[in-house]
């Protein structure tokens, strides 16, 4: 079941690192929604909550599923995120509630 874990945070990972990646948004999206639901309490080492909900915001946005951005961004925001990322945080929660259910 790790081993699960591990592969697809790999898969997000390298969506919130590197500039450029040959993923779809549809593959991110459903392999936020399977880290989320397998990382819920506890992750493994290694694997960040944030970097998971950051990932499932930004393409439910992107494929207009407003209603799981909005809940990503709501449990983002009760986590500790990179100072860098606060401002672009909140923009995205700001973006979000303008948008439809």
């Amino acid at each position: 079941e790790s081993a699960e874990v591990y592969y697809a945070y790999a898969m997000i990972y390298t969506y919130i690192t590197q500039p450029f990646t040959s993923y779809q948004t549809e593959a991110i999206f459903n392999t936020g929604r399977f880290l989320l639901s397998r990382v819920q309490k506890d992750a493994p080492p290694g694997v960040s909550r944030a970097y998971v909900l950051w990932a499932l915001a930004e393409a439910a946005m992107k494929l207009q599923c407003y209603k799981v951005g909005r809940k990503a961004l709501e449990l983002l925001s009760a986590l500790r995120v990179p100072p860098a990322w606060c401002d672009k945080v909140d923009l995205a929660c700001l973006q979000v509630r303008g948008k439809p259910m």
